[in-house]
């Protein structure tokens, strides 16, 4: 897991939207958790639904929607590394 400078580790598209430069190292996977808003205006973290900022594994991941467990995910800086393993699922837009 590294957090760092753009120039030291590159960025993607989904990195810049979130202000902050993340890379995945090994077989982790960097996510973004959504937050839901209730009715109410009660605002939450979905916590096992993401977008995906970075993976080394399957770089297809990147922008997509993923469902994972967060049994053996690692918060850090506002994002989740999870382990590529642990993604069991992906959003898919039909037409």
């Amino acid at each position: 897991m590294v957090v760092g400078r753009k120039s030291l580790l590159g960025e993607n598209k989904y990195s810049q939207s979130f202000g902050v430069c993340m890379k995945a190292v090994g077989n982790w996977v960097v996510v973004k958790t959504r937050e839901s808003k209730t009715t109410y205006g009660i605002i939450t973290q979905e916590e096992t639904i993401g977008t995906v900022i970075d993976c080394n594994q399957d770089s297809s991941l990147v922008g997509r929607t993923v469902y994972f467990s967060i049994e053996k995910a690692k918060k850090n800086e506002g994002f989740l590394f999870v382990p590529y393993e642990s993604i069991y699922g992906l959003s898919e837009v039909i037409e």
